[in-house]
Protein backbone atom coordinates (compact mmCIF):
# COMPACT_ATOMS: atom_id res chain seq x y z
CA UNK A 1 0.00 0.00 0.00
CA UNK A 2 1.00 3.58 -0.63
CA UNK A 3 1.98 5.23 2.78
CA UNK A 4 -0.48 8.42 1.80
CA UNK A 5 -3.32 6.28 1.59
CA UNK A 6 -3.08 4.86 4.63
CA UNK A 7 -4.62 6.29 7.42
CA UNK A 8 -3.90 6.56 10.84
CA UNK A 9 -6.91 5.99 13.67
CA UNK A 10 -6.86 9.32 15.75
CA UNK A 11 -5.72 8.86 19.77
CA UNK A 12 -7.96 8.43 21.94
CA UNK A 13 -8.30 9.54 25.26
CA UNK A 14 -6.22 12.13 27.47
CA UNK A 15 -2.45 11.23 28.45
CA UNK A 16 -1.06 11.78 31.71
CA UNK A 17 0.38 15.39 31.67
CA UNK A 18 -3.33 16.32 30.51
CA UNK A 19 -5.08 14.68 33.72
CA UNK A 20 -2.20 16.33 35.90
CA UNK A 21 -2.62 19.29 35.03
CA UNK A 22 -6.69 19.11 35.72
CA UNK A 23 -5.86 17.94 38.91
CA UNK A 24 -3.49 20.65 39.56
CA UNK A 25 -5.78 23.17 38.01
CA UNK A 26 -8.93 21.77 40.34
CA UNK A 27 -6.48 21.72 43.83
CA UNK A 28 -6.04 25.49 43.15
CA UNK A 29 -9.51 26.66 42.61
CA UNK A 30 -10.34 24.38 45.55
CA UNK A 31 -7.38 26.23 48.05
CA UNK A 32 -8.63 29.52 46.81
CA UNK A 33 -12.56 28.72 47.16
CA UNK A 34 -13.13 25.88 50.56
CA UNK A 35 -11.86 28.84 52.76
CA UNK A 36 -13.94 31.18 51.85
CA UNK A 37 -16.85 28.95 52.15
CA UNK A 38 -15.54 27.60 55.30
CA UNK A 39 -15.67 30.88 57.43
CA UNK A 40 -19.17 32.28 55.88
CA UNK A 41 -20.86 30.87 59.56
CA UNK A 42 -18.49 32.86 61.30
CA UNK A 43 -19.56 35.97 59.24
CA UNK A 44 -23.34 34.93 59.39
CA UNK A 45 -22.85 34.90 63.13
CA UNK A 46 -21.18 38.15 63.35
CA UNK A 47 -23.83 39.65 61.56
CA UNK A 48 -26.45 38.30 63.70
CA UNK A 49 -24.97 39.58 66.49
CA UNK A 50 -24.25 43.18 64.91
CA UNK A 51 -27.71 43.18 64.45
CA UNK A 52 -28.65 42.18 67.77
CA UNK A 53 -26.36 44.92 69.58
CA UNK A 54 -28.04 47.50 66.88
CA UNK A 55 -31.70 46.59 68.12
CA UNK A 56 -31.14 46.75 71.59
CA UNK A 57 -28.87 50.14 71.22
CA UNK A 58 -32.18 51.53 69.57
CA UNK A 59 -34.66 49.79 71.95
CA UNK A 60 -32.45 51.57 74.63
CA UNK A 61 -32.86 55.01 72.82
CA UNK A 62 -36.39 54.48 72.51
CA UNK A 63 -36.83 53.86 76.66
CA UNK A 64 -35.11 57.27 77.14
CA UNK A 65 -36.99 59.09 74.58
CA UNK A 66 -40.25 57.62 76.67
CA UNK A 67 -38.57 58.36 80.38
CA UNK A 68 -36.35 60.96 80.17
CA UNK A 69 -33.09 58.53 81.46
CA UNK A 70 -31.53 54.56 80.80
CA UNK A 71 -32.24 52.13 83.03
CA UNK A 72 -30.05 52.25 85.99
CA UNK A 73 -27.92 49.13 86.37
CA UNK A 74 -29.57 47.45 88.86
CA UNK A 75 -32.90 47.63 86.43
CA UNK A 76 -30.60 46.79 83.54
CA UNK A 77 -31.79 45.71 80.27
CA UNK A 78 -35.05 43.37 81.94
CA UNK A 79 -36.44 47.49 81.88
CA UNK A 80 -36.78 46.84 78.33
CA UNK A 81 -39.08 44.61 78.49
CA UNK A 82 -40.90 44.46 82.13
CA UNK A 83 -41.44 47.86 84.15
CA UNK A 84 -38.81 48.03 86.45
CA UNK A 85 -39.60 48.33 90.30
CA UNK A 86 -36.75 49.44 91.53
CA UNK A 87 -36.33 52.95 91.93
CA UNK A 88 -36.40 55.29 89.58
CA UNK A 89 -39.51 53.91 88.30
CA UNK A 90 -40.44 55.38 84.90
CA UNK A 91 -43.93 57.33 84.74
CA UNK A 92 -43.82 56.75 81.05
CA UNK A 93 -42.99 53.32 80.03
CA UNK A 94 -45.53 51.34 78.06
CA UNK A 95 -46.54 47.98 78.73
CA UNK A 96 -45.50 45.73 76.13
CA UNK A 97 -42.46 47.51 75.73
CA UNK A 98 -41.97 49.62 72.52
CA UNK A 99 -42.75 48.93 68.96
CA UNK A 100 -39.38 47.99 68.23
CA UNK A 101 -39.71 44.86 70.87
CA UNK A 102 -42.76 43.41 69.09
CA UNK A 103 -41.16 43.58 65.73
CA UNK A 104 -37.54 42.88 66.13
CA UNK A 105 -36.70 39.09 67.06
CA UNK A 106 -33.84 40.49 68.73
CA UNK A 107 -35.20 42.12 70.87
CA UNK A 108 -37.94 39.78 71.46
CA UNK A 109 -34.73 36.96 72.14
CA UNK A 110 -34.22 39.62 74.76
CA UNK A 111 -36.72 38.21 77.18
CA UNK A 112 -34.80 34.97 76.99
CA UNK A 113 -31.49 36.59 77.92
CA UNK A 114 -33.11 38.87 80.13
CA UNK A 115 -34.07 36.04 82.40
CA UNK A 116 -30.73 33.85 81.84
CA UNK A 117 -28.40 36.43 82.14
CA UNK A 118 -28.86 40.68 82.29
CA UNK A 119 -30.85 40.58 85.87
CA UNK A 120 -28.85 40.90 88.43
CA UNK A 121 -29.25 38.97 91.19
CA UNK A 122 -27.81 40.50 94.86
CA UNK A 123 -26.28 37.78 97.47
CA UNK A 124 -27.43 37.97 101.69
CA UNK A 125 -30.78 40.23 100.71
CA UNK A 126 -34.20 38.46 100.24
CA UNK A 127 -32.47 36.28 98.03
CA UNK A 128 -36.00 34.02 97.86
CA UNK A 129 -37.37 37.12 95.81
CA UNK A 130 -34.94 37.10 92.99
CA UNK A 131 -35.87 36.32 89.30
CA UNK A 132 -35.00 32.69 88.42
Amino acid sequence: MHPSLTRHAPPRGFTLIEILVVIVILGVLAALIVPNVISRPDEARVTVARSDIAAIMSALKIYRLDNQRYPTAEQGLAALVAKPEQPPVPANWKPGGSPLAVCSPSVARLTFWTAVVIVPVTSGSNSASAPR
